[in-house]
């Protein structure tokens, strides 16, 4: 009999500084309860922002998306550093402020709003 080659499974992880989250992993059905359940250590900015860097997200699925939601109200949840089809998705289907990450010149990120027409 055949034995199917076993898959490791997928490396997730979640940081929360303050009004900062980072996510690295797929963010699916099975760790956005995690992340949702983050959402009570995050503290907002005094601007009243919640940033989240998903940079390192290869996947993101329907829950992934409602967790983002779910870490506060649209206009203070910034994503950052989505992949391009996920950054259309969020723009197009969620209120939440899809930012476009560029490089200041010196090492430093700026964030703009992205805007998918």
């Amino acid at each position: 009999m055949h034995q199917p080659a076993s898959v490791p499974p997928t490396m997730f992880s979640i940081s929360v500084n303050d009004a900062h989250v980072t996510v690295v992993g797929d963010l699916d059905i099975r760790s956005a309860p995690v992340l949702v359940a983050c959402g009570d250590l995050v503290q907002p900015s005094e601007r009243g922002i919640v940033v989240v860097d998903i940079a390192e997200v290869p996947f993101c699925d329907v829950a992934g998306i409602r967790a983002l939601e779910a870490l506060g109200p649209p206009d203070s949840v910034e994503v950052h550093g989505a992949r391009p089809f996920l950054q259309r998705l969020l723009t197009q289907f969620t209120a939440l402020r899809v930012m476009d990450a560029v490089s200041d010149g010196d090492g430093r990120v700026a964030a703009r709003p992205q805007h998918v027409s």
